[in-house]
């Protein structure tokens, strides 16, 4: 699984700022689709002062939303933070999907993926943790999958 990530964005650099929203739900084949051609859009016309920004976005395993910025030429200011936000709640509004519980967190357990609830998160300590703390392209591609254990929400905890 983890070589998908080393693959994704290949035309953004690993500086790259990233942003990761967790489904409630799958996300239903014909939903990925439109999501998709929606983020697209979206990716388009993402602006930070009027300058464009260059950026990508995907869906990944019907549950995650991803959204990258290369923000070595034009920052995402908080007005285009503050749009992407909108954009993703408008969004989950119209797939009645839930983006934002970040109480929720998504584990690979016997290679199937499983959503728990973060206060159960010891109880998954020999599971993997789709880690919601990734904040670059390059964290993400070597560390978004990891042992629960290793997790830093796993250590706050303990």
């Amino acid at each position: 699984m983890q070589q998908i990530f080393k693959n994704i964005f290949p035309d953004l650099p690993g500086y790259s700022r990233i942003w990761i929203y967790s489904s409630d739900r799958e996300i239903t084949g014909t939903e990925r689709i439109y999501v998709k051609e929606k983020l697209q859009e979206f990716v388009n016309g993402w602006a930070a002062h009027g300058k464009g920004l260059l950026a990508a976005a995907d869906v990944l395993f019907d549950r995650f939303i991803l959204l990258a910025v290369d923000e070595q030429k034009v920052r995402a200011s908080g007005c285009s933070i503050d749009s992407s936000v909108r954009f993703i709640k408008e969004l989950g509004g119209e797939l009645n999907v839930d983006f934002f519980n970040r109480l929720k967190l998504y584990v690979v357990k016997d290679e199937e993926i499983k959503r728990i609830h973060i206060a159960d998160l010891k109880l998954h300590e020999n599971d993997l943790l789709f880690d919601p703390m990734i904040a670059d392209l390059n964290d993400f591609r070597e560390n978004w999958l990891i042992p629960v254990k290793e997790s830093l929400l796993y250590k706050q905890m303990n």
